[in-house]
């Protein structure tokens, strides 16, 4: 296995991690204003899943996880959102560490 496709995997299991351990996909999504299917839209999936990702009642596969988490990253960063408050923030900030080449955040910006 190389070391990009270890290191979107590691990723991909603390995005699903993260999306067991509490609300935090969301928060950030209410936070931003956003209904379910806006962010459904985005992803190339049904509202009923991103429903099931926030419910904690299914995992979305790896190429959406991966482009899920860049979402809520990119999310996170608009102005008026802030920090959270909430201890899944440093489940999110936990989640953004990528191995040392980098290359699976890098792949996961793109949203296509």
């Amino acid at each position: 296995m190389s070391r990009t496709k270890l290191a979107e995997v590691v990723e991909t299991a603390k995005f699903r991690e993260l999306l067991k351990s509490g609300d935090t996909a969301r928060r950030i999504r209410e936070a931003s204003h956003l209904h379910r299917s806006d962010i459904a839209a985005v992803l190339g999936v049904t509202t009923m899943a991103v429903a099931g990702y926030e419910k904690h009642r299914s995992l979305p596969s790896e190429a959406v996880a991966m482009r899920y988490l860049a979402l809520l990253r990119e999310l996170e960063q608009v102005p008026g959102n802030g920090s959270l408050g909430h201890s899944e923030d440093r489940d999110l900030e936990s989640a953004r560490r990528v191995d040392a080449a980098g290359a699976a955040v890098h792949d996961a910006t793109r949203f296509a």
